[in-house]
């Protein structure tokens, strides 16, 4: 299951930000695994102690000043 949810994540991540569209999308690719990570820290140490989601919010304003949102421009050619 875990690979099945991998896979759909990877396929939707690539629908958001193509990589003809993005061209640091490899680079978004990689942060969509760190994302996972802390969000899965975030989780095991709930089961242990209050909840705390102040580690995905720092993901989030992290994230916000590294994308950049905005499809590449058309290269030009003189």
């Amino acid at each position: 299951m875990g690979d099945q949810f991998t896979a759909s994540s990877q396929e939707l991540f690539a629908e958001l930000f193509p990589p003809e569209e993005y061209p640091d999308a490899g680079f978004l690719a990689e942060g969509m695994g760190f994302a996972f990570a802390v969000m899965d820290g975030v989780a095991l140490r709930a089961l242990v102690q209050p909840v705390d989601t102040s580690p995905i919010e720092i993901l989030k304003g992290v994230a916000r000043q590294l994308v950049d949102r905005r499809p590449a421009a058309p290269e030009e050619h003189p």
